[in-house]
């Protein structure tokens, strides 16, 4: 048994919660059968296909400018194994499948449910998983008109989803909301023009991002999605839990980890002056063993 440790996919600090429907104020659904959501650390994009009795449900989440995107897919073919973790295949317009990722099993409104990371833009991702034969986060492809996803052990399943440019612009519109209900203001990359860069992380990330033990040893895993602000002077002066599902010490333990720990090369203003600046940050934790 392997962990590969903190592994970076793309650092892209761009200065950077299982949809229960009822939950949340729900938008009226748009002629193309998406409908939209938001909380106030995260928005949702999702939509239904019906087959017969079954139906399968796409959701799309985005927590901000940055994040990557939580591709979740819930129907009745999926296992019903809370936490747990499968090997996933994603494929775009019937050209095969990609590279195996890591996938969480969950619930989605009560059915079971697969979620995934993907991106179409930098994103800070990290990963601490059991395995050495997957990626952290897969590809998403906005002008597909299919996708294909296949729960390793399980019949693939195809979705004639028709174009992504909508829902990702209806997200992109969400998530500068968001950035002005966190006070950064719909201004932010007008004002803050150069990103923060972790400095010497390789001193840093591993005291600070830890597997916590309950949940290592439970075999339990969770994306945990975090919101940072990171001060003027390269500290992590707030962190804010946006997604920890399967146990709260995932967020609790990291964030107290960034804030004594984590340094960055604070951002700067069109001026050079150092800034505070926003980072999201997408972690994976998965027992796959």
């Amino acid at each position: 048994m392997t962990i590969l440790r903190g592994c970076l996919l793309v650092l892209g600090a761009l200065g950077g919660a299982n949809l229960a429907v009822g939950a949340v104020a729900v938008r009226a659904q748009s002629a193309d059968g998406w409908q939209y959501s938001e909380s106030a650390e995260s928005c949702r994009a999702y939509r239904s296909f019906s087959e017969g009795e079954a139906s399968t449900v796409l959701q799309l989440r985005s927590f901000g400018p940055g994040s990557a995107v939580e591709a979740t897919v819930a129907g009745p073919q999926v296992p019903r194994e809370p936490n747990a973790v499968r090997m996933v295949e994603l494929g775009w317009d019937g050209a095969g499948f990609e590279e195996h990722q890591v996938g969480i099993l969950g619930t989605l409104g009560g059915t079971p449910s697969v979620s995934l990371l993907t991106a179409h833009r930098p994103v800070s991702a990290f990963v601490f998983y059991f395995s050495e034969r997957a990626v952290a986060v897969s590809r998403l492809d906005p002008t597909a008109q299919a996708m294909q996803l296949r729960v390793v052990g399980n019949a693939p399943r195809a979705l004639q989803i028709g174009s992504l440019a909508e829902p990702l612009r209806r997200l992109a519109e969400c998530e500068a909301g968001l950035m002005e209900k966190w006070g950064w203001g719909r201004d932010y990359y007008q004002r803050v023009v150069t990103a923060p860069v972790m400095r010497d992380p390789q001193r840093w990330f591993y005291k600070a991002i830890v597997y916590p033990a309950v949940p290592n040893l439970n075999r339990t895993s969770s994306f945990l999605q975090l919101r940072l602000k990171v001060d003027a002077a390269g500290r992590v002066a707030e962190c804010v839990v946006q997604s920890s599902p399967g146990s709260s010490q995932f967020g609790e333990k990291n964030c107290t980890g960034l804030r004594r720990q984590a340094r960055f090369d604070p951002a700067l203003d069109a001026q050079g002056q150092p800034v505070e600046s926003y980072v999201q940050m997408s972690i994976t934790f998965a027992r796959y063993d």
